[in-house]
């Protein structure tokens, strides 16, 4: 389980069967949300990355951040991310009018492409976060890239800008484009604190393109510098194949071998293996109390590998909680091009943990559950999130968003909930036996994405697990402004 502070990370609480909302049904509209976030900027891409950020000014409730990296308030393609505080009452909101608004100094910056919340690095009970902007130049180089860290803390202002973040972490190279994806919230190293992982899955080394590199940074009860360039990470993952763009998702997933050390996912979903083109690899590292400051892929615990040519398996991947309720972690890999039914549906590869390890090529053929597509096309696979127990039988469950499923029009987008269970998984499940979902909508035919991506937490502080669902493409403040759903459960 992850070593930290925020209960809507990973392996998280849930609500009684009887008690959860009669709408958390099939085919849910998801205009039935109880409160909405949306963007008024055209173009801005609000929801387009989000996450629940734990408890970041320590009122006992959760509270969750979105970015909008394609926002031009303050430059072209500048972007802004907006913090929201947990409440007992929510109102349909404009996202200008956000708790706290992040943001960007330049165009192009793409300032809130990724957001995660990163569990307690410091040690002060507070949680804390990161927001990307993979483009920021911050004065070493075009498209270098950066992410932010915000500590938690009591008061917060209304907004920040990016150089007031409390410790900043700057591309190596010119391109490498660092903060493209982000992880944090469990203690990788025994001391604790909780760590963090920036990826740049488009570095370029020795001439070898896109061989990507992730920077794994240690939670430290001193804080963190501005400006600090990722190659004083505590650890650094260089890529190993030339376009294989390693870094592109990663997690820290929790302890999958009842090590009592949580374990890392990093995906390099371009990569091919002898067998297969561009079907992509995903690393499992386990967690460790030594670490050395270059780790070589090719030492890791597991790699799982693509089953077919140019399924990208690792486009995402995250952990799923304990969906078995066996003590162990369990973690999800999505291939958005995997073809089951020679539809081009896409999938889900949900492995359970284990205390002996998997082999040292493991096809993701071999997991334990592949969920599939409803429809041709689908490219399920994009978006996973390890919920809360959203139905309260003390096991996790697992949201997967499908933002190009068209049931309420064209790519409307979908989100799929599915309890957790000790037995009945079926080895292929089809998401349209998903336990709920809920679906988009195509206002103005363009249709609003919904489910680019997902996340859970108790914001109303009730003691029970909430859903929040981006919609990038939404159309009520603006073409492609933006939108963020939020579903109570009562």
């Amino acid at each position: 389980m992850k070593n930290q502070t925020i209960i809507c990370s990973i392996l998280l609480p849930l609500v009684l069967l009887s008690t959860v909302k009669a709408e958390y049904l099939p085919d849910t509209p998801i205009t039935q949300a109880d409160a909405y976030f949306y963007a008024v900027r055209w173009d801005g891409q609000a929801g387009y990355s989000l996450d629940c950020v734990g408890d970041v000014n320590g009122d006992g409730y959760d509270d969750f951040v979105t970015g909008a990296y394609s926002d031009p308030q303050y430059g072209e393609q500048g972007g802004n991310a907006f913090l929201i505080f947990g409440a007992d009452n929510f109102q349909n909101t404009i996202l200008d009018d956000a708790d706290v608004k992040f943001t960007a100094g330049d165009n192009y910056d793409n300032y809130g492409l990724a957001v995660c919340g990163a569990g307690d690095v410091n040690g002060d009970d507070l949680d804390d976060f990161l927001i990307s902007g993979f483009n920021v130049d911050s004065g070493g180089g075009d498209y270098r890239g950066a992410a932010f860290l915000f500590l938690g803390r009591e008061n917060w202002p209304d907004s920040l800008d990016y150089s007031q973040a409390d410790g900043s972490f700057i591309g190596e190279q010119a391109f490498d484009q660092a903060g493209y994806a982000l992880a944090g919230g469990g203690d990788v190293n025994g001391d604790e604190l909780s760590d963090f992982i920036i990826g740049a899955n488009t570095a370029i080394r020795n001439e070898e393109h896109f061989l990507g590199r992730a920077y794994l940074f240690f939670g430290d009860e001193e804080g963190f510098s501005l400006n600090t360039p990722l190659n004083e990470a505590d650890v650094v993952f260089p890529g190993i194949e030339e376009y294989g763009n390693l870094g592109f998702a990663m997690d820290i997933i929790g302890d999958t071998d009842g090590d009592t050390l949580d374990d890392i996912l990093i995906s390099a979903p371009i990569a091919s293996t002898e067998d297969y083109k561009e079907c992509g690899i995903t690393y499992l590292i386990k967690g460790r109390y030594n670490w050395t400051s270059v780790f070589d892929l090719n030492e890791s615990d597991a790699i799982f590998a693509g089953d077919d040519d140019f399924c990208m398996s690792g486009t995402a991947v995250y952990s799923a909680g304990d969906l078995n309720n066996d003590g162990l972690a369990d973690f999800a890999i999505g291939a958005p091009y995997a073809d089951p039914d020679s539809l081009n549906e896409g999938a889900v590869y949900l492995f359970f943990g284990q205390e002996t390890l998997w082999e040292p090529m493991t096809s993701i053929a071999e997991a334990d559950v592949r969920f599939m597509g409803e429809d041709t096309s689908n490219h399920v696979g994009m978006a996973i999130y390890g919920a809360e127990d959203i139905n309260q039988d003390n096991i996790s469950d697992l949201l997967i968003g499908v933002p190009s499923q068209c049931e309420g029009g064209a790519s409307a987008g979908q989100v799929y909930l599915i309890y957790g269970r000790i037995t009945g998984w079926l080895t292929d499940f089809p998401l349209s036996q998903a336990d709920a979902s809920f679906i988009g909508v195509t206002p103005h035919n363009i249709g609003e994405n919904a489910g680019r991506a997902v996340a859970s937490g108790d914001f109303d502080n009730n003691g029970l697990a909430d859903i929040i669902i981006g919609a990038p493409n939404n159309t009520q403040g603006g073409r492609a402004a933006g939108k963020v759903y939020l579903f109570l459960t009562q």
